[in-house]
């Protein structure tokens, strides 16, 4: 029974909508601790802005907000509109979009905390995972334009069959005019 449960979960390759308010809200919550957390951190350690300027740490908290929960809510209107997660590919666009999110927060904050907390980054290391995170992101932005344009493909032959039936339907009420 419980390996039918674990092939249904490992099966599932669809996002809802309900799924896609799910992540806008991890999201806005998200980016709510993380504030706290920066906010707290910089009072702790003494941090002053006009001194040192502005932690590289605070970043993170728009990145949350912008590519975390405007870009969910920006998904959503778009299921809403021309049901963008039913086009083809769209999980394998959202795994890997919500990858190299990941990836580029937690780089974010190993940046900002060492900075806030007076260590030394491991340059190589930041470097490299700043760029493979990077790169996710753009290879799931390129994957989300050929979802939408297939989501697109989609609204526009479902138009096209509406018109035709609408075309047929007019033709019939003309030549039931006719008789």
């Amino acid at each position: 029974m419980e390996e039918q449960k674990k092939n249904k979960i490992i099966a599932k390759k669809t996002v809802n909508i309900r799924e896609l308010f799910n992540a806008f809200l991890a999201f806005v919550i998200l980016a709510l601790v993380v504030e706290v957390i920066i906010l707290v951190t910089t009072k702790m350690v003494g941090w002053n802005p006009t001194v040192s300027g502005r932690p590289w740490v605070v970043s993170a908290h728009v990145h949350i907000l912008v590519l975390g929960a405007m870009f969910s809510l920006v998904m959503i209107l778009l299921d809403k509109s021309i049901n963008i997660t039913k086009a083809k590919n769209f999980y394998a666009f959202f795994v890997v979009y919500l990858v190299g999110f990941s990836l580029l927060l937690a780089f974010i904050l190993y940046k900002g905390f060492t900075q806030l907390l007076g260590g030394v980054a491991i340059s190589g290391l930041l470097q490299a995972g700043a760029a493979v995170a990077h790169v996710t992101m753009f290879v799931a932005l390129f994957m989300f334009c050929a979802v939408l344009k297939n989501a697109l493909g989609i609204v526009k032959n479902n138009n096209k069959s509406n018109n035709k039936n609408d075309e047929k339907v007019e033709s019939e009420s003309n030549a039931s005019e006719k008789n």
